[in-house]
């Protein structure tokens, strides 16, 4: 398991409290694009994407695109609801579209 997280001292200390650690805590401030979310996938021989839906303007749709690219399992745990709400539709829309 590897943990993509901000490089912020309190957020890799509790990262590494749940015991992540070392090579597998990846401190890096995205969002990235997906090209780089494919390259981490390769690189990590990565097999499921956990992530939150942080919005549009997040780089979740790079996750998204990467993953499906890619051929992995995306596993989307739901935020809270937030304006971009309208657009997230299209998000699902493409999901679904590509899953068929």
């Amino acid at each position: 398991m590897y943990s993509r997280v901000r490089p912020n001292h309190q957020i890799i200390g509790a990262s590494e409290e749940l015991g992540i650690r070392d090579r597998h805590l990846i401190g890096m401030r995205g969002p990235f694009s997906k090209m780089m979310n494919c390259a981490m996938i390769k690189d990590f021989n990565i097999r499921y994407l956990v992530t939150r839906d942080s919005g549009i303007s997040s780089g979740f749709i790079e996750k998204m695109e990467a993953a499906l690219e890619s051929g992995i399992t995306l596993i989307v745990v739901a935020s809270a609801y937030h304006e971009e709400n309208v657009r997230e539709e299209e998000v699902v829309k493409m999901i679904r579209d590509h899953s068929m």
